[in-house]
């Protein structure tokens, strides 16, 4: 999802679901070793979590705005648009999941 087409308020703060948000880059090692797993619960997890991904070269106010310093980052969010934890680099697919459950999605 292109966040030029993108509502943060909307799909993210407001959003019905829990959300994931991933911020990576194209050239970013970790970050594309992790994508397939984000993409995976993504596709599993489709009716209970809404999953953004923001390329940090692309939208760099975004980036800027959330205090990124290193990627990737994933931001989880709650249905009520409250930010639940922050993880720094790269997570196994074990602590994706963890990290899933404090935002009610299992």
């Amino acid at each position: 999802m292109l966040l030029q087409q993108f509502n943060w308020k909307k799909e993210v703060l407001q959003a019905d679901e829990p959300v994931l948000v991933d911020f990576y880059a194209d050239w970013c090692g970790p970050c594309k070793r992790m994508k397939p797993s984000i993409e995976a619960l993504k596709e599993t997890h489709a009716e209970k979590l809404n999953v953004v991904f923001v390329n940090v070269d692309e939208e760099p106010f975004l980036a800027n705005r959330h205090k990124v310093e290193s990627i990737p980052l994933l931001l989880f969010y709650d249905a009520q648009g409250k930010l639940v934890t922050r993880q720094e680099g790269m997570l196994e697919e074990a602590d994706l999941k963890k990290e899933l459950e404090k935002i009610g999605v299992s």
